[in-house]
C-alpha cells in the first residue's frame, strides 16, 4: 500500500514539469518582438534629427 503512495508524488512532479516549460517559451517570444520594436524606433528617431537640423 506504501508503493502506490510514493507513485502519487511522481506523477506530480511531472504535471509541473510542462507547466515550467511554458513561461519559459513564452518570455524569449514575448521579448523578441519588443526588442525590434525599440530597434526599428532609434533609427526612425535619427533620421528625424537630421531632417530637422537640416
Amino acid at each position: 500500500a506504501e508503493a502506490p503512495a510514493v507513485e502519487e508524488p511522481v506523477a506530480e512532479a511531472d504535471a509541473e514539469a510542462p507547466a515550467v516549460e511554458e513561461p519559459a517559451v513564452e518570455a524569449p517570444v514575448a521579448e523578441a518582438p519588443a526588442t525590434e520594436e525599440l530597434v526599428a524606433e532609434a533609427p526612425a528617431a535619427e533620421a528625424g534629427t537630421g531632417e530637422e537640423q537640416a
